[in-house]
């Protein structure tokens, strides 16, 4: 007997709603305790989502049902929308679906898929602690034993480098602390002085004098494509080292002007507090490669830095990711080669990138142009399965009415049917409004999908949004064969 329509719908939603798990998302692998084996009798719950069941919208049910959402109106001329079969990457429905759109916050779609083909879902962003020896420090003559009941003269100062690793969710917190999410996970600079201090003081060593350095993002830390007042407020100085998201404060405050220098004296007070006396001010350098690290942290895995960046919006998250691609490939962590490589990646994944313009990783510049069939095919690979290291790209997306910066959304008419059983990306700027995600549709066919506009009227964007909960309301909903 065939399961019902209506069960295998909510079946499929329950299944959808379990991906972080599947995927490694908000509750980590080495979580999950397998299961027995469960006894042939006991009735499935959950089905899993399978992209091919159902019958699939088409074209034409499509266009009927979707036609008045899509009028101009408060929209303005310019709006495109892309609907992408994901269990056979077709292009079911588009209207401007290959029009250039600037794309907002979607943009970070491209990003999530870029980090997840290039570093993988597992990798760490590590900040470490380096010693660099002085010359002629390891063929100098040893320090004499002291006389008996003599006291042991102290040893030299030693010289250290604070490496940042583009960890952008680095905290100045100690690991643990209540005052954070429990999730991802936070690496602490007050856990890598510890550790510092500890190996320090197996030398009895009581004095350093202390660089820092962020390289590994060389620069610019702001894109000329943003206005100037956003590394002020929306997004930080992009750097390599930097603590706090670049804020003065471990929770909010305003953004620095120079994170790695603010992470450099935030981490020379913790040591300073552990009574190692730091030397002079810190100030910027560069580790030799050949120097020993005597302390290090690791970042949560990617793929949950990139469940946090889709969920919450995070600009400054993205734009560390960007140039973790680049550095990935063995190119230098700049917005340049950042979008560069990212665009090779998505190539490489067989996406077609005609038409997208971008300027940085996370669709602050209004100079942005995505084309809605991109981003929804790019949803779609993702979603499909064959390659597995995409997965936490659909894992990590915010849930219709449940999460993030979906989660006060999709309450009330023809949005309610989305609630619940898509996952999306949000995206707005003034003017620009966007939607993305992947959805069940009344049929139980897994759909891709972007809808975007970048000429919304003055006083519309809510409005706009509204729409476009609907369109997604009607995906879910109508199946439109």
């Amino acid at each position: 007997m065939g399961v019902p329509l209506r069960y295998r719908t909510l079946a499929g939603a329950a299944a959808l709603a379990l991906l972080p798990a599947l995927a490694g998302g908000a509750v980590g692998a080495a979580e999950i305790t397998p299961s027995p084996t469960a006894p042939d009798d006991v009735p499935q719950v959950l089905a899993p989502v399978d992209p091919a069941s159902g019958t699939g919208p088409t074209a034409t049910g499509l266009g009927s049902a979707l036609a008045d959402l899509l009028k101009p109106g408060p929209l303005g001329g310019v709006r495109g929308i892309a609907v992408v079969d994901v269990a056979t990457g077709a292009l079911l429905y588009e209207a401007d679906g290959s029009r250039p759109i600037t794309p907002a916050s979607t943009t970070k779609v491209l990003t999530a898929a870029g980090i997840l083909a290039a570093l993988g879902p597992d990798a760490v962003l590590r900040t470490r602690v380096q010693r660099v020896v002085e010359p002629g420090a390891e063929t100098a003559a040893p320090t004499p034993s002291p006389s008996p009941g003599a006291t042991a003269p102290p040893a030299p100062p030693a010289k250290l480098v604070l490496v940042g690793g583009g960890d952008p969710l680095l905290s100045s917190l100690p690991k643990g602390t209540d005052k954070l999410p429990d999730y991802p996970r936070r690496a602490s600079l007050v856990d890598l002085a510890v550790q510092t201090v500890r190996e320090l003081n197996d030398e009895g060593i009581t004095a350093v004098r202390l660089q820092y350095d962020g390289g590994i993002f060389p620069g610019p830390a702001a894109s000329p494509h943003w206005p100037r007042t956003y590394t002020g407020d929306v997004v930080g100085p992009v750097m390599g080292l930097s603590a706090d998201q670049g804020r003065s404060g471990p929770l909010n405050g305003g953004r620095v002007n120079d994170p790695a220098l603010r992470t450099a004296q935030l981490f020379a007070a913790e040591l300073e507090r552990r009574g190692v006396d730091v030397l002079g001010s810190p100030a910027a350098g560069v580790a030799p490669a050949e120097a020993p690290t005597v302390a290090e942290v690791t970042s949560a895995p990617i793929t949950a830095l990139v469940e946090h960046m889709l969920v919450e919006s995070d600009n400054d998250v993205a734009e560390a990711l960007l140039r973790q691609i680049a550095i990935a490939r063995g190119k230098p962590g700049t917005f340049h080669d950042g979008v560069a490589t990212l665009l090779a990646e998505l190539t490489a994944l067989g996406i077609d990138v005609t038409g997208v313009t971008l300027h940085d990783g996370s669709g602050l510049s209004r100079d942005n142009r995505i084309p809605p069939q991109v981003i929804a095919k790019t949803l779609a690979v993702a979603a499909a399965g064959p390659r597995l290291e995409l997965r936490p790209l659909i894992a990590g997306l915010a849930i219709a009415g449940t999460n993030g910066t979906l989660g006060q959304r999709f309450t009330s008419g023809a949005a309610v049917p989305a609630r619940g059983v898509l996952r999306g990306k949000s995206g707005y700027l003034t003017g620009v409004v966007s939607l993305s995600g992947v959805v069940l549709d009344a049929s139980g066919r897994l759909l891709a999908f972007d809808v975007a506009a970048d000429a919304v009227r003055p006083g519309s964007g809510i409005a706009v949004r509204t729409t476009w909960d609907r369109v997604a309301g009607v995906l879910a909903k109508c199946g439109c064969s």
